[in-house]
């Protein structure tokens, strides 16, 4: 009877994605508008929940996320063709954006050449990508420098779109270059691949609207490059500074453990019984994270880190630290009850915002005021759609870091006014 009631819940599952897919591409034609982009995240990292083991409870707080990201697409607006509205070599300054770029990525450089200096060598930084956690702990202004590259590699790419000059095309991809080199060496999987998919929702509106056999290429190429990068993490190991990959495969991470991303903290806090309940000290955990570990070192933990102590026996020695999500991060800290509802609230909130967003930054269509503001869009809707399997502190403090500061930094210097009229 369990399993009949489980099966029941997931075949539910999958129906209300496939609706709520069915009923935005038919309401908003654009290929990456919110809900197209909340459900391909919903189904993704939590693909498991169509062919793993986990319980009832499990399955059905994965249908109130589904059946959110359903009501959700009520609110969705009626999409249209999106175009340029007069961008062009006369209209954008983009010489003055690439100088303005190679002139920040500097600092980026020479930050990630000083982190390979002091750990002694290229072999030897590789070697640190497991220890990166504690490595960083107290320089947390060596990751907000080298973060800002992407944003400016955003930037450039913009440039290259709009010059559309062979110059621009290849310095952006030498500039791209350097991007996967910091990525690889900091161990960041989406320091590289979210760099990507923004480009490609930028080129979709500000060049040409990608189509949908190109976007099923899309869907496949990211999600390879999700399972490769992880396992080339998970098994990297340096000996006499030689760089090795032996255990590559074994570890089962190409066989999926992102598609349980998302259920994971779900199956943990689900069969634990709950203990110091947070109250809120999560989520508060933002504020602390703006203040550096040198004026105030005994910060708020963070979902992530109290959970993974309390709840996964401190798995990783805080070398690594498991994302709570949304829902079990309300568990965590308000109980089963109100922490549960709080949680799926949570993730609405994020999914309506996103929809805002969408109608301030995007149904306006794009001109040479406007087109900067697609990059911390992008990463906005991104953020929405993540907030479900990641965590409160996290999504919102990198965004404010990675993308809002460099991108701030970037207007300033570029002068161009860019307000909406």
């Amino acid at each position: 009877m369990i399993e009949a009631a489980e099966l029941m819940l997931s075949i539910l599952s999958a129906l209300i994605l496939g609706v709520g897919m069915w009923h935005s591409m038919r309401k908003n034609q654009d290929p990456f508008s919110p809900i197209k982009i909340y459900i391909v995240f919903n189904t993704f990292f939590y693909a498991d929940i169509f062919f793993g083991e986990h319980n009832f409870l499990v399955r059905t707080i994965y249908l109130a996320q589904c059946l959110i990201i359903f009501i959700c697409g009520f609110f969705e607006p009626q999409g249209r063709e999106f175009a340029w509205r007069g961008l062009g070599k006369k209209t954008v300054n983009t010489k003055k954006m690439l100088l303005i770029v190679w002139a920040l990525s500097v600092f980026p450089i020479a930050t990630q050449l000083m982190v390979i200096g002091e750990l002694g060598g290229v072999a030897s930084a590789i070697s640190n990508i497991a220890l990166r956690v504690k490595y960083f702990e107290g320089r947390g202004y060596i990751l907000i420098i080298n973060s800002s590259f992407i944003v400016l590699n955003l930037m450039h790419f913009c440039a290259a779109l709009i010059s559309r000059s062979r110059r621009a095309l290849v310095l952006y991809a030498f500039h791209f270059s350097i991007l996967i080199l910091i990525g690889l060496l900091s161990g960041s999987r989406s320091f590289i691949i979210m760099t990507l998919l923004v480009a490609v929702v930028i080129y979709s509106y500000i060049f040409k609207r990608v189509s949908k056999s190109n976007l099923l290429l899309v869907f496949f190429v990211f999600a390879s490059l999700i399972a490769v990068l992880g396992e080339l993490r998970n098994t990297v190991s340096v000996a006499d500074d030689v760089v090795s990959f032996e255990n590559y495969g074994s570890s089962g991470d190409l066989e999926g453990s992102h598609f349980k991303y998302g259920l994971i903290p779900l199956d943990i806090i689900t069969s634990s019984n709950l203990s110091e309940l947070q109250w809120g000290k999560t989520y508060l955990s933002l504020l602390t994270n703006f203040v550096p570990r040198a004026i105030n070192s005994d910060k708020l933990e963070s979902g992530g880190v109290f959970f993974t102590r309390v709840y996964a026996d401190n798995a990783w020695g805080g070398d690594s630290n498991l994302a709570t999500g949304a829902v079990t991060e309300g568990i965590i800290n308000f109980g089963f009850g109100f922490g549960l509802i709080f949680g799926l609230v949570g993730i609405f909130a994020f999914y309506i915002l996103g929809i805002l967003a969408y109608r301030k930054f995007i149904l306006k269509g794009v001109n040479e005021k406007t087109f900067m503001f697609l990059i911390p869009y992008v990463y906005f809707i991104l953020l929405a759609a993540r907030y479900s399997y990641s965590e409160f502190s996290y999504v919102i403090f990198s965004f404010v870091i990675t993308v809002i500061f460099p991108w701030y930094l970037f207007r300033f210097f570029y002068g161009a006014s860019l307000k909406f009229k």
